[in-house]
């Protein structure tokens, strides 16, 4: 008989070291992963579900201390229980599993699908859509990510009838970081991108020419912009300091579940 492939997805794995050591930096190196690696993950965890799943901050001798909100620790319970009927199933039709967790199947539901997506977009949200707007050729779509905070993307009305868009239905969003601006002292009405999102720098890494900037929104997600280290100096951006970040509904590209 087969032995079915392990469980490849270090996000699930990370969540659980996360719950076990209350320390990124440990959970990283439990499982083979870098402390910016595994922040990422955990930025892309936080994206993905309604609410956040861990809590804490980058930096201290420990990582900053991190933990699973009761959220988190009821994903992830859902999660392990899951599992466990999966090996039972397996278990019972005289299916051989290895020592470590078997691929779930691809039926378990639209977030935790989400987290086995691979995409090269750095921002990856999952939000409801709450409006549909057709027009002769492209419509425009409203997706609630939280914290009455939308995301509108462009798309046309024949991608529309291909997704089965109607309101109320979950809908992965990407927008590539390098698609995102960044501006201060502004009013949304000042700018012509459709998407003008409220939030806090939260952290700067500079490049030999660009500049990677994470910014937390309102709504708590997070937004990954690439931008010029030149652009970096103008903003003299801070920790801490208030800033939008625009990006326009024709560079969010939609996706839905099969």
């Amino acid at each position: 008989m087969h032995t079915l492939p392990t469980l490849k997805n270090k996000q699930i794995v990370l969540l659980r070291e996360i719950a076990l050591t209350g320390s990124i930096t440990q959970a990283a190196q439990h499982i083979g992963m870098s402390y910016k690696t595994a922040w990422d993950a955990v930025d892309g965890l936080n994206n993905l579900f309604p609410q956040p799943l861990i809590v804490g901050r980058m930096g201290g001798k420990n990582g900053g201390g991190t933990r699973l909100t009761p959220y988190g620790e009821q994903v992830l319970h859902m999660f392990e229980s899951v599992e466990h009927q999966y090996r039972v199933f397996l278990d019972a039709v005289g299916v051989e599993t290895s020592s470590t967790v078997p691929q779930l199947p691809d039926t378990f539901g639209i977030f935790l699908k989400g987290l086995l997506m691979k995409t090269s977009a750095r921002n990856q949200f999952i939000g409801q859509v709450t409006k549909i707007k057709q027009g002769a050729v492209n419509s425009e779509i409203h997706l609630n990510i939280g914290g009455q905070q939308d995301i509108i993307a462009t798309i046309t009305n024949d991608s529309v009838t291909h997704l089965e868009l109607t309101e109320g239905k979950p809908v992965h969003a990407l927008i590539k970081a390098s698609a995102v601006q960044l501006a201060v002292n502004i009013t949304p009405s000042q700018v012509s991108a459709e998407n003008c999102l409220l939030g806090e720098v939260e952290h700067v890494t500079l490049g030999a020419v660009n500049c990677e900037v994470k910014v937390r929104l309102l709504s708590g997600k997070q937004m990954v912009a690439i931008i010029t280290n030149e652009g970096a100096m103008r903003f003299a951006l801070n920790i801490g300091q208030t800033i939008y970040v625009l990006f326009s509904a024709s560079s969010v590209i939609l996706a839905t579940e099969s």
